[in-house]
């Protein structure tokens, strides 16, 4: 049985985890779409990157709209007129979580499962209000999706959050949060950190003001843990400037790094530099300790410093 009635238009209160009957989904369809509900006919091109994006920003416009008390539907399968036409082959839900936790930040509240509705599959997602949110993408696609807006649902259709809008979400949060929220405009930190998985050391930097942040420098410091004289240092951003909500994910690849040592010549004395080889080859020797350096410039025109350190295996 649904949480409420919805004699005022609104979908029932129902949170991920939770799912929903026979009744629940023939009461979703009579309601029809609204802020709240979204009716697709078939399921979206997962297998390319444009099909994710537009998944990606219609759940980011539900999971943005969602209530504490109201979450939102996605239903696939359904005709904008409320018929019922199916799916076939539904992508997994291991599948759709791994892309909204790709493209989400945070990661969007979601719950995916298939019901059988007249001898037809309907796919039902349903996303709820965060604590967390605002909910943005991490990534763009060009008239499509961009990382420096939020989307929302405004009656039938999918607009941006404007700046008030954002304000007032971002206080709500830090009233939440309380001390659990940093005061920097600036979070920062590694989000890959396994240079053998192909993408090196992946940072990510993120504007979390409803303002600019200029003069955003971005460096990542390498020191072997075993032999700390062996440093590198590889500058990946340099006076830019973070418009409100804006990330940038910076990188290092390990096929990049080069360290070198100073040596003396014998002869004349003069002082040279030569490249390590075959570092790395024995046991330990591979951990090396990484620093992600972010300066940035604050609104009475000083300049700031955050770092962040991990360990890593190169």
């Amino acid at each position: 049985m649904l949480g409420r009635a919805f004699n005022d238009g609104s979908p029932p209160t129902k949170y991920p985890g939770q799912p929903v009957s026979k009744r629940d989904l023939e009461r979703l369809i009579a309601v029809g779409e609204s802020d709240l509900i979204e009716f697709k006919r078939e399921w979206y091109d997962l297998s390319v990157k444009e099909g994710k994006a537009i998944f990606a920003k219609d759940v980011l416009a539900l999971a943005n709209t969602a209530r504490s008390d109201a979450p939102a539907f996605l239903l696939v399968g359904v005709e904008d007129d409320k018929e019922v036409v199916g799916v076939s082959d539904p992508p997994v839900a291991e599948t759709i979580s791994q892309i909204l936790s790709e493209y989400t930040d945070p990661p969007v509240n979601v719950y995916c499962r298939d019901y059988e509705l007249d001898g037809k599959n309907v796919s039902v997602l349903i996303a709820s209000w965060a604590p967390a949110s605002p909910h943005r993408s991490l990534h763009d696609h060009p008239g499509i999706l961009s990382s420096n807006v939020f989307y929302i649902r405004r009656d039938r259709t999918i607009g941006i959050m404007t700046l008030a809008e954002i304000e007032i979400r971002i206080r709500e949060k830090d009233a939440r949060f309380g001390p659990l929220i940093s005061r920097e405009p600036i979070q920062f930190g590694f989000v890959q950190t396994d240079p053998n998985r192909g993408n090196g050391l992946v940072a990510r930097v993120s504007n979390v003001t409803t303002e600019p942040v200029t003069g955003v420098d971005v460096m990542i410091d390498l020191r072997n843990a075993r032999d700390p004289k062996l440093f590198y240092r590889a500058r990946r951003l340099s006076n830019a400037t973070l418009g409100p909500g804006e990330s940038r994910e910076v990188e290092l690849k390990a096929g990049e790094v080069t360290f070198y040592v100073p040596f003396i010549e014998p002869k004349t004395g003069d002082r040279r530099m030569t490249t390590v080889q075959d570092w790395g080859r024995f046991v330990g020797e591979g951990w090396i300790d990484a620093t992600l350096h972010v300066d940035y410039r604050d609104r009475d025109g000083f300049i700031r410093h955050m770092e962040q350190r991990v360990a890593v295996e190169m």
